[in-house]
């Protein structure tokens, strides 16, 4: 139903994406359908994941805090745009206060590795960077250069 001149037709979403460009995604008018559809799907998944994580909000945990600040929920992509670029990748984080994030911020991280990301994870959720380095993939340094410092403190 997420396509406006198709309704009752089901759609596979990212076959479709591969039918447009970031440029198609600027126009303000005239728009192709293809977008129309892939900002309904968006909207749809986004709309489900805003719903986790008030429900996480508000649920308390054994302690009486919030069962988010202790939860690290990443929402993340594998491209930055429709034309499937890859930088700036976008990725929030929600959750983790009690955990030692720091939330409540935008951070511009060109051309770093989305991998960093995953280390900053990794270490809200007791990991330490020496104990990671262990692994295989951080043996190849290209890949990552280590947690974002900026996402801990208060």
């Amino acid at each position: 139903g997420a396509d406006p001149n198709s309704p009752n037709t089901i759609y596979m979403h990212h076959p479709l994406s591969h039918r447009i460009t970031t440029k198609d995604t600027l126009v303000s008018s005239g728009r192709k359908p293809e977008v129309e559809f892939l900002s309904r799907v968006e909207e749809w998944y986004s709309q489900r994941f805003a719903k986790i994580v008030a429900d996480l909000k508000a649920t308390t945990d054994a302690f009486g805090n919030s069962l988010l600040d202790s939860t690290v929920i990443p929402y993340v992509t594998e491209v930055a745009a429709c034309g499937h670029e890859y930088y700036p990748l976008p990725a929030l984080i929600f959750g983790g206060r009690s955990l030692g994030l720091r939330g409540g911020q935008y951070l511009k991280l060109d051309r770093r590795p989305h991998n960093d990301m995953w280390l900053s994870v990794a270490q809200a959720l007791g990991l330490s960077p020496e104990a990671l380095k262990q692994e295989k993939f951080m043996q190849d340094a290209s890949n990552h250069t280590g947690p974002i410092a900026a996402l801990f403190g208060t």
